[in-house]
């Protein structure tokens, strides 16, 4: 059964994660690029934090569904 919950709700949070990924901006991915070191440090510090509305999102949408999915 878990198996079947993660097959069937893991596109809703890609999807919203997704969503909130392709909304930020490239210049500040390549501003951020041009004063870190590495590629790593520019996901963790940029990316990352700009993505965290999109990923709370997903994890409130996956959790709601399969709560109300196992009652």
């Amino acid at each position: 059964m878990a198996l079947t919950l993660i097959y069937i709700f893991t596109p809703f949070a890609i999807l919203s994660i997704y969503a909130q990924l392709e909304r930020i901006p490239t210049n500040v991915i390549e501003g951020a690029k041009n004063l870190a070191p590495t590629d790593f440090e520019v996901f963790r510090r940029v990316i990352v934090p700009l993505s965290l509305p999109g990923v709370v999102a997903g994890a409130v949408i996956t959790f709601s569904l399969s709560v109300s999915a196992t009652s």
